[in-house]
């Protein structure tokens, strides 16, 4: 069990994880009978859990991982996130939080058993120099076989210098693995990671 502080909890309940979406696991197996570990909540009518694991790349631990009544939260608030979807999409679902030992990473996955769809969280990918902008708020992109929204701070003004290496304020992906979606939803992380750890999540199943 962690001996981490519960400090960051209430930053990750509140941004992250109730605005759940995805990330990595070393290993996600199929539906199988076995319960998943604590904090991994599944619901879907006759399928089994979906496993998530207790630590990710990039210091992650699962903060239903954390001592005493911190942990007690976080299960409730994954519980909850879980009956929510289960209401809406009627398929099998998991939603676990992570974050590292100073908070500065935090993540939340989400993991549906249904294929994925159309992914356009903020609105339809306008160029933004059609809006007189170097760059937009939210910028949508593929990478790989993943699709991330990026969110950033504040709007470059057209004809400004855009720093292409800045990280993203926040993060939320989408990849598909035949008939599951990933999602990742992270502050702290860069494209490039968070790509990274849904390639691996799909391809070590």
């Amino acid at each position: 069990m962690s001996k981490r502080s519960a400090g960051p909890i209430g930053i990750v309940l509140g941004v992250v994880l109730l605005g759940a979406v995805a990330a990595f696991g070393i290993a996600l197996p199929k539906a199988t009978d076995d319960d998943g570990p604590a904090g991994a909540e599944t619901a879907g009518a006759e399928t089994a859990a979906v496993a998530l694991p207790d630590d990710l790349p990039h210091g992650l631990v699962a903060q239903d991982q954390l001592d005493g009544e911190a942990a007690g939260r976080y299960a409730a608030a994954q519980e909850s996130a879980v009956e929510g979807f289960a209401e809406i999409y009627d398929e099998p679902v998991a939603v676990r939080g992570y974050a590292n030992d100073d908070g500065s990473i935090q993540a939340t996955v989400t993991v549906l058993d249904r294929p994925p769809g159309l992914f356009d969280p903020n609105g339809p990918p306008i160029d933004p120099e059609v809006l007189g902008l170097a760059r937009s708020i939210y910028e949508l992109r593929r990478v790989g076989d993943a699709v991330c929204n990026l969110n950033f701070q504040q709007v470059v003004p057209q004809g400004q210098p855009v720093d292409d290496g800045a990280a993203p304020t926040s993060l939320q992906c989408q990849q598909g693995d035949g008939d599951r979606t990933i999602e990742l939803f992270a502050s702290g992380l860069t494209l490039d990671q968070a790509v990274e750890i849904l390639d691996e999540l799909a391809h070590d199943q």
